[in-house]
C-alpha cells in the first residue's frame, strides 16, 4: 500500500502510515474509489495541518510577546523599578525561562499548547506571589509608636501558635490579612483574631478588627495589640 500523503510504502494491514502517521487503511464502504480515498486523505491532511499551523502561529506570537515583556521587566529591574517588590519580576522571568526550556526539550508539543499552559501558570504564580507579598508587607511593618519592632516580632513573641494568612478582599477591593494566635484573656486561654486591611495604592495597612474567641473587642482590641509591643523582649 502506498500512503496517499507522503508516498511511503506501508504494509497492507497497517491502519496508519509509519512515516507521516496519517490513517491509510479505511474501509472502502459505499464503493469509494482509490481516487476518492486519496482526495479524502488529502483534505483531512490539509485540515490537520491548518489547525497545527494556527496553533504554532498563536504559540509563536504569545511566546514572543512574553519574551518582549520579560526584556522590559529586566530593563526595569536594572533601573531599580523593582527595588520595593521584586517578586513579580522574579516570578515572570522564572516562568518564561522554564517554558522556554520545555519548548526546546519537547519540540513536538505544539507551541500554542505550551503558550496556553504558560499563561495559566503565570496567573496561578502571580496570585500566589501576590498573596505572599501582602502577608510579608504586614509581617514586616511596624506601628508608628514602635518603629523598630515589626508586627511579626511582637506577635510571634506575645501569642502562641501564630499564623498569618491572606484572606481575600473587603467590599472596597482592599486586601485582608488575618493573624491568629493564642493568648491569655481574663486569666483564661483565648484565641485572638486580628484583621489587617492593606491599602496597596497607598502602600500602607491598618488593624481593622480584633476578636477574642470570636467576639469583637472594639477599642480593647487595640489595647491588646499595644500590649504585644509593650511586652516584646521582656
Amino acid at each position: 500500500m502506498i500512503c496517499p500523503k507522503c508516498g511511503s510504502e506501508t504494509p497492507d494491514n497497517s491502519r496508519f502510515c509509519k512515516s507521516c502517521g496519517i490513517r491509510v487503511n479505511l474501509s472502502n464502504k459505499g464503493g469509494m474509489s482509490d481516487e476518492s480515498s486519496k482526495e479524502r486523505y488529502a483534505n483531512d491532511s490539509i485540515k490537520t495541518n491548518t489547525i497545527f499551523d494556527w496553533l504554532e502561529k498563536i504559540g509563536t506570537i504569545i511566546s514572543r510577546g512574553l519574551g518582549i515583556i520579560s526584556l522590559i521587566m529586566l530593563i526595569g529591574a536594572l533601573l531599580g523599578f523593582f527595588d520595593k517588590n521584586p517578586i513579580p519580576f522574579l516570578v515572570f522571568i522564572g516562568v518564561v525561562l522554564v517554558f522556554g526550556w520545555l519548548a526546546d526539550k519537547f519540540p513536538k508539543v505544539p507551541k500554542g499548547v505550551l503558550a496556553i499552559v504558560e499563561i495559566i501558570a503565570l496567573i496561578i504564580c502571580f496570585n500566589i506571589a501576590g498573596s505572599v507579598t501582602v502577608v510579608a508587607m504586614v509581617k514586616g511593618g511596624s506601628p508608628e509608636g514602635y518603629p523598630n519592632i515589626t508586627y511579626e516580632e511582637a506577635f510571634d513573641d506575645y501569642f502562641s501558635n501564630p499564623t498569618w494568612k491572606d484572606v481575600g478582599e473587603d467590599q472596597n477591593g482592599n486586601k485582608l490579612v488575618k493573624f491568629t494566635g493564642n493568648c491569655y484573656y481574663l486569666e483564661q486561654n483565648a484565641v485572638a483574631e486580628i484583621i489587617f486591611t492593606v491599602y496597596e495604592d497607598q502602600e500602607m495597612f491598618a488593624v481593622s478588627s480584633v476578636k477574642i474567641n470570636g467576639n469583637d473587642m472594639d477599642w480593647l482590641g487595640y489595647v491588646l495589640v499595644t500590649d504585644a509591643f509593650e511586652e516584646y523582649g521582656q
